[in-house]
């Protein structure tokens, strides 16, 4: 049994804009803008309306370099990260499966009582609170800034024009909306100016409730150099030893580890790699969860391409894992590294194979490419539980683990 709460710890969190501040001190790191714009960061991290005094010093600041142009699930041949060797030894066994209960190597039940890391190797803004307004709160400034304008029957057709698909959550919302934008641009007649209006002032405001747009925005205003130094302070903050060790003070023995595909590796057109940064992260969390007396359970929430078109699964443009071959090999090839760098960790109690796969066609293809990852697994990890979700879908489309043979596995019910 496991047991999840999504209550906040009193976990350490550094504002965006002291982080961006942290950054700019590193050689090499900084960017030609502004300490304005970096003040306007600062009213973004917080929502306040209100800028943050915020001291930059912006002399023989580098020139950023453009950034790599971004891919659509191309390959990753670099060998799997190797991880460093454990020093400390392990203070829990390994759990597996029988029936319905999650076991020890006595057959004793284990009730896996837990939270959940989110906003770390997984940007979840509501979680960190990172943005000026949330994305309904931005569509009806939207809606207000059209009828100040006049625009309001002309964008209430746009939103017409893919209504089904919205609805049905077919495709992810950035790129409908920017169909909303295209549509107004088209059908603007006489009242162009106000439509261009309208467009540029909506280009304005952040659009951050994917993981990939937050960090594509903070590439248009510092680079990309700056934007990625940004990342990785944050997240080698944002989580430290401390939050582990008070999930143990307060009784809970596991942690659930959402990660973002892109937090481990790369997706660009060519040169594509494994992010070190991002594996010795989950190195040194499973380090803590020994010292500790911890789980971990690793959740991968964003595949490459997505598999679901929700801003949780990381993409602006998500929900094209399913059909896309190129998708699911660079799926498969990433669960096989993790597989490889926690092959023989007891205290990694739980792969999770993708958080809430929502948006498959049907249940061949929900068989299909969970049991592609599985098989991919397996040879290189025998131990470890494999759990699947079921993504908010209808019983009939799902298949259990017993159903597809599989052993230490088990199925997740949303809740």
């Amino acid at each position: 049994m496991v047991i999840m709460s999504r209550l906040p710890l009193p976990l350490l969190v550094l504002p965006l804009a002291a982080l961006w501040v942290c950054s700019c001190s590193s050689e090499g790191g900084g960017s030609s803008e502004t300490a304005a714009d970096v003040a306007d960061l600062a009213t973004l991290a917080d929502g306040s309306g209100e800028s943050a005094e915020v001291l930059v010093d912006t002399a023989d600041a580098a020139v950023p370099q453009p950034p790599p142009k971004p891919g659509f699930c191309e390959p990753n041949d670099q060998e799997f990260p190797v991880r460093p060797a454990l020093t400390e030894s392990a203070t829990l066994p390994f759990l597996h499966v029988e029936g319905l209960d999650i076991v020890n190597e006595n057959s004793e039940p284990v009730a896996l009582r837990g939270v959940n890391f989110g906003s770390w190797l997984m940007m979840g803004a509501w979680i960190a609170g990172i943005g000026v307004m949330d994305e309904g709160e931005l569509l009806a400034a939207l809606d207000a800034k059209a009828e100040e304008l006049g625009l309001s029957d002309l964008l209430a057709d746009a939103k017409n024009s893919n209504l089904l698909e919205w609805v049905l959550e077919k495709r992810s919302h950035y790129p409908l909306v920017q169909e909303w934008r295209a549509y107004c641009l088209a059908n603007a007649g006489n009242e162009q100016a106000a439509v261009e209006a309208l467009w540029d002032w909506f280009a304005k405001q952040p659009w951050v409730f994917e993981e990939e747009s937050l960090w594509l925005w903070l590439q248009g205003r510092f680079g990309y150099a700056a934007a990625e130094e940004l990342r990785l302070t944050f997240q080698q903050n944002y989580i430290t030893e401390l939050d582990v060790e008070r999930v143990a003070a307060l009784g809970l023995n596991l942690i659930r580890v959402p990660v973002w595909f892109g937090s481990l590796e790369t997706d660009f057109e060519e040169g594509n790699h494994y992010r070190e940064e991002g594996w010795l992260m989950l190195h040194e969390l499973g380090v803590w969860a020994r010292r500790h007396g911890v789980y971990l359970m690793i959740d991968l929430h964003g595949t490459p391409g997505g598999q679901s078109t929700s801003w949780h699964q990381g993409l602006a443009d998500g929900g094209h894992l399913w059909g896309n071959p190129e998708c699911i090999a660079k799926t498969v090839r990433l669960w096989q590294a993790l597989a490889t760098y926690f092959a023989g960790d007891s205290h990694v109690a739980v792969y999770d194979l993708m958080n809430e796969p929502m948006s498959f066609p049907d249940a061949d293809s929900y068989r299909e490419v969970h049991d592609a990852i599985y098989q991919a697994i397996r040879p290189i990890d025998p131990d470890h539980i494999v759990m699947i979700e079921d993504g908010n879908r209808p019983a009939s489309q799902h298949v259990p683990p017993a159903a597809h043979g599989w052993h230490k596995a088990q199925f997740s019910v949303h809740t």
